[in-house]
């Protein structure tokens, strides 16, 4: 599970009628949490990572940057239990939303670990900020996934990709 936390993820929710009824990331956090639960419940092994970036100060150039960041909340083997829903409870957002390069981490993780038919489930409100190229760094992203066994596919042809909003 990839989770966005970006700065616009705590932007406030708004019902149908125009109600303040909270923020993004407050909602993002308990669907992480309820589909971790449902996860763990029937056994399928999971990690879930946040992800954002920063501004900092390149050290060699002196100019301001912003440094992608990854937050691993629970790593793959890792138990899932109170710890981790406090864990995954407490994140905070921070930044910009580079979701390419977030789909390409996970992506690389994924094949550390052996999985056969890998699934990315992106939570997050869309808003990213990789910059015009997004869809490609995606795309090249999810290539570096691995096929399913067996399969003489490539990594782009061997799953299909979907895009899933919730709109908060």
């Amino acid at each position: 599970l990839l989770l966005d936390l970006s700065i616009s993820m705590n932007n406030p929710l708004v019902d149908e009628n125009g109600n303040l009824v909270g923020n993004r990331i407050t909602e993002a956090l308990k669907s992480v949490v309820i589909f971790s639960e449902a996860l763990n419940r029937v056994g399928i092994p999971f990690e879930v990572l946040g992800y954002s970036s920063e501004m900092s100060t390149n050290r060699v150039t002196g100019k301001d940057e912003w440094e992608n960041k990854l937050v691993v909340l629970k790593e793959y083997r890792e138990n899932f239990g109170d710890e981790i829903r406090k864990k995954i409870g407490e994140a905070s957002v921070i930044g910009r939303t580079p979701t390419g390069w977030a789909v390409g981490v996970a992506s690389d993780r994924i094949s550390s670990y052996g999985i056969k038919a890998p699934i990315i489930i992106n939570v997050t409100d869309g808003k990213q900020t990789d910059g015009v190229l997004l869809p490609l760094n995606t795309h090249a992203a999810l290539q570096r996934l691995p096929h399913p066994a067996g399969s003489n596919a490539t990594a782009r042809h061997a799953l299909p990709v979907y895009r899933f909003w919730i709109k908060f």
